[in-house]
C-alpha cells in the first residue's frame, strides 16, 4: 500500500508486510549476517531468486548470473 508522503505529496510511502518466515535471500547486507538483526532487507525464496536470476540474466544477455554469494553460516 502507498500513501501520499506528508513531508512532499509529491512522493510516496509504501507500507508492506513483514514476514520472518523460512529461509530468504537478499542482495543486501554484504555477507554480514549481523545486518539481518539491524536492518529490514527485501527478500525472497531461493526458488522466486533463482527464477528470477534466470530470467534476468537472459534477458539482459548475460553469459552467467552476476549473483555473488556468500558462504553458507554455520
Amino acid at each position: 500500500m502507498a500513501i501520499p508522503s506528508p513531508a512532499n505529496p509529491k512522493k510516496a510511502i509504501c507500507v508492506c508486510e513483514v514476514k520472518r518466515t523460512g529461509e530468504a535471500i537478499t542482495l543486501g547486507g554484504d555477507c554480514d549476517t549481523a545486518t539481518c538483526k539491524t536492518a529490514y532487507w527485501s527478500a525472497a525464496p531461493l526458488a522466486d531468486f533463482e527464477s528470477a536470476s534466470t530470467f534476468m540474466t537472459k534477458a539482459l544477455g548475460l553469459a552467467r548470473s552476476p549473483v555473488k554469494w556468500c558462504p553458507a553460516a554455520h
